[in-house]
This record gives structure tokens, C-alpha cells and sequence, in this order.
């Protein structure tokens, strides 16, 4: 049997898609999606991933299998200086050059030139002195070493893009595990449509409920796990971008299937990148429809167990990014 993408259905070349983007520390892939789709969701849904992610896969330098990790921004709370987190270490993010009208009478007093590295110091305070006949001792080196930095960050957690990157994990790990005739079966086309972006009831919750056994909280680990609960019909997926970021998915619904489901699992160390084993004989709590599309949980547990996680991160990358957390 020829099968055609698995997101818009048609029969065309299929493209490597990866589970948890690669972006992400990822590495499990399999030619799922078509090129169209494949670009189409790359841009216009694990962009919003990356958005708010991306930065903690940089933190923990992540290797990428293209690409580079991207530089963030971030403002150190105690000396106030505006840094970019860029190959493994922080340096400022804009060069400073004050008091320049001195160096016209031959005085470097007043200068001060605050640089990014120490070639572009050399380089700066070179042409300062060629400029204003300034003699090569004339600026005195202060190196400032500057502790990892604490600072704050506006964390979104919760979008229509974001949900539908996360929809997107669960329901290709679907594909790549699940039998072909299975997963193309009427009770995945409203996933289908949703990462697509049409009009569909909502499927993806942030999940800090029914998630417990997705980190052990030593290791910023990647999970996606499917779970049947036959009685109700349903297929969910559990989501965990480094043990933090926590989501279920329904991937399915009414679905009548006489499979045997041991345990359907990916886990990963994005740092060391290597599969963590999962015990062929662990069973996922099973959780009913209502609890995976509206989970109850206070805001002070959520908040409880981001912090648990993003600490689990600050250890591994020895830097500490705090900050308010917003959910749509």
C-alpha cells in the first residue's frame, strides 16, 4: 500500500520530520510529512516553539544535527547589564564607547570603552588612539568577570501556536509507532485539522495533574508517551520538552482497536543525546477525556513544578532564568 503524508493526506515525496524538533535537542525522526506541510508547520507552528523554548536547548548547548543555537538576550539583575548568551558563555550585548570629545586634548581620561571580547577592545581602543594621537599605554585594561547571571524572563507557556507544535509531537510519534491503517483512520483527522490550523475543538492542555512520571527531576529530559484508554476510545499523548514543559494531547478519539499496547515511549537526554529506556511493562496513569483537554490544577502547583523543572535546567547550564509566566 502506497501511503501519502500523513498530515494532508496526498500521495507525494515524503520529507524527514523530526518527533521533538531537532531545534529542541531532538534526534528521532521518520519521512512522515510532505514538503508542503513539513515547511507550513515548521514556520507557522514550531516557530512559536521555538519562540519560548529555544532559548533553555542554548543554555544547555544543546548539539544541534543543523544549525546553530540561536543567542538570547538577558538583562542581569544585579549589575544591570544587558548580555547575550552566545557559544556557551554570556558577554554583553552592545558595546560601549563614552567621553570620546577627551581623547581630542590628548587626554584618555575620560574614555572608557566597555567591549564585548577582548579583540574588539583592541580593536576599538587601537583606532581611538591612531584617531586622537593617543599613546599605546594610554588606556588602562579593567577586566570585569561577572558571575553566571540572574535574570528574568517573560515565559509563555500556553498558545494556539503552541499547543498545536505540541499536538504536532504527539501525533507524529503516532505515525512513526502506530500502524499505518491505524493512524490514517478517521478518529486522528481532528488532530490532523487542528496542527493544520483549521477550526477544531481544542485538544492540547499544559498538564501538571496527570504528568508526574514524565521527569525525574535530575535530568532536563524530552518525553513523548502514548497511552489507550479503550474503555473511553481515546488515544493520549504525553509531551515533555526538557522535564518542564509538560502537556497531554488527544490524539484521538472514538477509536475501536484491538492492538496490544505495551508502553509507546520516547525519552531522551537532549545533552548527551541518547534514548533513556523505558520499562517495557510501564502503564501510564489512565486519565479520562476531561482530564487531558481541562486538567485542574492550581496556580500555585503549576507554578510549583515549572520552578521544580527550571531549576532542574539552571543546574545543568549553571545559570538561573526566572520570570513571569503567562498562559492564554
Amino acid at each position: 500500500m502506497t501511503v501519502g503524508c500523513y498530515l494532508c493526506g496526498e500521495e507525494k515525496p515524503l520529507t524527514n520530520e523530526h518527533i521533538i524538533p531537532q531545534f529542541l535537542g531532538g534526534f528521532l525522526g521518520a519521512p512522515i510529512y510532505c514538503s508542503d506541510c513539513n515547511n507550513s508547520t515548521g514556520l507557522g507552528v514550531d516557530s512559536a516553539l521555538a519562540g519560548s523554548f529555544a532559548r533553555y536547548a542554548t543554555l544547555l548547548d544543546v548539539k544541534r544535527e543543523r544549525g546553530t543555537n540561536q543567542p538570547f538576550t538577558l538583562k542581569d539583575d544585579i549589575s544591570g547589564i544587558e548580555l547575550e548568551f552566545c557559544d556557551g558563555q554570556f558577554r554583553r550585548k552592545v558595546t560601549e564607547v563614552t567621553g570620546l570629545e577627551a581623547g581630542a586634548d590628548g587626554d584618555s581620561s575620560g574614555i572608557r570603552v566597555s567591549a564585548k571580547s577582548m579583540r574588539e577592545l583592541e580593536s576599538i581602543t587601537s583606532g581611538i588612539s591612531k584617531k586622537h594621537g593617543l599613546g599605546d599605554d594610554s588606556f588602562e585594561l579593567e577586566v570585569v568577570q561577572l558571575d553566571a547571571p540572574i535574570g528574568e524572563g517573560d515565559l509563555l507557556l500556553s498558545s494556539e501556536e503552541i499547543y498545536r507544535a505540541v499536538a504536532k509531537i504527539a501525533y507524529g510519534f503516532a505515525c512513526l509507532k502506530l500502524p499505518s491503517s491505524t493512524v490514517f483512520s478517521s478518529p486522528f483527522d481532528a488532530i490532523r485539522g487542528y496542527i493544520r490550523g483549521e477550526d477544531r475543538p481544542k485538544c492540547v492542555s499544559l498538564n501538571y495533574e496527570s504528568t508526574d512520571f514524565m521527569t525525574d527531576n535530575h535530568r532536563p529530559l524530552n518525553k513523548v508517551h502514548l497511552a489507550f484508554n479503550r474503555i473511553e476510545g481515546i488515544v493520549i499523548g504525553y509531551v515533555a520538552i526538557f522535564g518542564a514543559f509538560r502537556y497531554t494531547v488527544l490524539v484521538a478519539e472514538h477509536l475501536i482497536s484491538n492492538l496490544e499496547w505495551p508502553a509507546v515511549d520516547h525519552t531522551s537526554d537532549p545533552i548527551r543525546k541518547v534514548e533513556v529506556p523505558c520499562p517495557s511493562c510501564f502503564v501510564a496513569p489512565r486519565i479520562t477525556r476531561e482530564k487531558v483537554v481541562n486538567p485542574r490544577y492550581t496556580e500555585e502547583s503549576l507554578i510549583g513544578a515549572l520552578n521544580l523543572g527550571l531549576n532542574v535546567v539552571g543546574e545543568h547550564s549553571k545559570v538561573l532564568v526566572s520570570g513571569s509566566v503567562r498562559i492564554d
